[in-house]
């Protein structure tokens, strides 16, 4: 072998070598985000109430039964999960993975789920199926439809939107108008209502409605992250997506959006570990 390779080669190889490895691991290595929103129309009944989403699983797997995932969320002790869609992938679709997970996360508390382009776009066999079992299971499957959290005679409104492909495939160049007048539609104002929709990129349309909270996910965080810069791409907003992963404000609306968990057409993350948010809801005296 060459004395030059040997000599500069070698640690070079050796560089792509770790460097590889510590990507994939990486990809694998989950994080816990943890936030706390203050706002006064929070029922005191529900200050530090702890709500848990993920978003983006793609069928992913964080060890056997995704048991490093479950470990994650139990040890949160959750009042709640969000997931925010595209629990499945398309492209692979395996519905068992999603739904192993969800079951096991009922044990711990209730679970509010809202589709993502992914399911929509799935074969329609594995999407109805996958709907139907998590609504036989007790998910609170939101379609353009909302729930309640009670405590004390106190409650939070819990609004879930359809995907916004399928509000594109129907209303065309008026999707968003139709998209704020579901939500205007839906809106409780005598309560604290948060808004789960997979597109964080419409964040302009849910800050224009009396909503107080919206997660979101889709993005996955860019995919790969800059240091001081952020996502590098992200669906419906190309390079260096505005609202890429973290918190935004705007007029009296915040959103959260998740990095997700797994991947899809881009099949790995660069600085950019599986997500699990955490959020504690408090009053403001």
């Amino acid at each position: 072998m060459n004395k030059k390779f040997l000599k500069y080669g070698t640690p070079f190889l050796a560089l792509i070598i770790v460097s590889g490895a510590l990507v994939i691991y990486s990809n694998f290595k989950l994080e816990t985000t943890e936030y706390t929103i203050e706002n006064e129309s929070i029922p005191k009944s529900f200050d530090g109430f702890k709500l848990v989403q993920i978003s983006d699983l793609h069928n992913a797997s964080f060890g056997e039964s995704n048991r490093n995932l479950l470990e994650i969320i139990e040890a949160e002790k959750p009042d709640a999960v969000f997931v925010t869609g595209d629990s499945i992938d398309r492209f692979r679709t395996d519905i068992d993975v999603p739904i192993e997970l969800i079951e096991s996360i009922l044990k711990i508390c209730d679970v509010y789920f809202i589709i993502g382009n992914h399911e929509l776009g799935a074969d329609n066999n594995a999407y109805f199926k996958f709907i139907d079992t998590l609504t036989e299971m007790g998910v609170f499957v939101l379609k353009d439809s909302d729930a309640y959290i009670e405590r004390d005679n106190e409650k939070i409104q819990i609004i879930g939107l359809n995907d916004a492909s399928n509000y594109k495939a129907i209303y065309n160049d008026d999707f968003k108008v139709n998209l704020t007048d579901t939500i205007n539609k839906l809106d409780d104002e005598n309560c604290f209502s948060i808004l789960l929709s997979h597109h964080p990129e419409l964040f302009p349309e849910y800050s224009s409605t009396n909503i107080d909270l919206v997660f979101s996910g889709h993005a996955h965080g860019g995919q790969f992250r800059l240091p001081f810069i952020g996502g590098v791409v992200a669906p419906e907003q190309g390079l260096f997506p505005k609202y890429d992963a973290g918190v935004f404000t705007e007029n009296n609306t915040t959103m959260i959006v998740s990095r997700g968990l797994g991947n899809s057409i881009i099949p790995v993350r660069i600085n950019n570990s599986p997500e699990v948010v955490v959020v504690t809801i408090k009053t403001v005296d």
